[in-house]
């Protein structure tokens, strides 16, 4: 396997080869056992859901810089719209972060890829804006993107 598509939760997408959970511990964990199995790996796409912290932000997005929440490192190249992952949902805004969208497992994957020199893409779907509605939101549209990002992942895989 060289490419793999890594997702949070099940309802996200219909295929995927792993399956990382939400919040830092459950991503370490899993991304560990599957690349034990899959020593041929060279690139992981993530695809998701977030959260927006801007209501400007809608539909889908290809994230370069990414943060988290528990010691605000910052990862990416700093470019483009900023996603920070929580260690868990985030229903209401931090006024102490510059982020423009929030998940559960970005930073973590992409820490532990360039730590493992496995190449990193990160798609995300704004399901959500944090602060309104957020969990009945999150439910009702956590399946909105897989369509967009169904060709968006035949074109990466046949790159």
């Amino acid at each position: 396997m060289k490419t793999a598509l890594a997702i949070a939760l099940k309802e996200e997408f219909d295929h995927y080869d792993l399956l990382t959970g939400v919040g830092p511990e459950n991503v370490k964990k899993n991304f560990n056992n599957f690349i034990s199995q899959n020593s041929d790996l060279k690139t992981i796409i993530n695809y998701g859901t977030c959260g927006s912290l801007n209501e400007k932000y809608h539909g889908m997005y290809n994230i370069t810089t990414f943060a988290n929440t528990l010691d605000n490192r910052v990862l990416g190249d700093g470019k483009g719209l900023k996603l920070i992952s929580h260690f868990e949902f985030m229903t209401e805004k931090d006024k102490n972060n510059d982020a423009d969208l929030v998940d559960c497992e970005a930073f973590w994957l992409k820490e532990l890829c360039e730590l493992n020199k496995i190449d990193f893409y990160c798609f995300k779907f704004v399901s959500d804006y944090v602060g309104k509605n957020t969990i009945d939101d999150f439910w009702k549209h956590v399946g909105d993107g897989k369509k967009i990002f169904e060709l968006i992942y035949r074109k990466k895989i046949c790159e």
